[in-house]
């Protein structure tokens, strides 16, 4: 989701950015001057093909994003409090 907020941010929502002039070759079709990595690294978050190809997020995939974020805080606060827990009970003092 960062990359698709940076191409939305950075690139104005366009999917297949311009390449360099030095990078550009016209015999290949769009992907010859067109950048295409981000729409084949994230076809899912793209509409159109080529120059007009465009980043958007759907209201599923934005919901789906949030509840795996929910998800791994989850996991990653219950994993910390074991830890806690843990360090607690070898603090000197407590060992048993």
């Amino acid at each position: 989701m960062r990359e698709v907020r940076n191409q939305i941010v950075h690139d104005g929502s366009e999917a297949n950015t311009s390449k360099p002039l030095d990078a550009i070759d016209l015999n290949s079709g769009d992907a010859g001057y067109l950048d295409m990595g981000f729409s084949e690294k994230n076809p899912e978050y793209v509409s159109g093909t080529g120059i007009g190809a465009e980043v958007s997020v759907g209201q599923e995939q934005l919901a789906q994003t949030i509840k795996c974020s929910i998800e791994l805080v989850g996991w990653l606060a219950g994993d910390l409090r074991k830890k806690e827990l843990e360090s607690f009970r070898k603090s000197p003092g407590r060992e048993k």
